[in-house]
């Protein structure tokens, strides 16, 4: 999908960079646990997709020094 930016080009590599966006981004969301009688319910997660735009530093990313990466849906 060619992205609606004309600053921005696709990228055809494996190499991630703070200011990226990923088009239909799979993401977990947990699911709220409900509380009633003083016992909490199990807990889940649901999938949604996003288009989201990488926030952590192209430095961060590049050194291998995350575990995992901070990201912004994109309006």
């Amino acid at each position: 999908m060619k992205p609606d930016y004309p600053w921005y080009r696709l990228i055809t590599d494996d190499s991630l960079e703070q200011g990226d966006i990923f088009s239909a981004c799979q993401v977990l969301e947990p699911t709220l646990s409900r509380i009633e009688d003083g016992v909490e319910s199990d807990i889940g997660a649901i999938s949604r997709e996003y288009d989201v735009l990488i926030l952590s530093q192209s430095c961060d990313l590049v050194h291998g020094k995350l575990e995992t990466i901070c990201v912004s849906a994109c309006p």
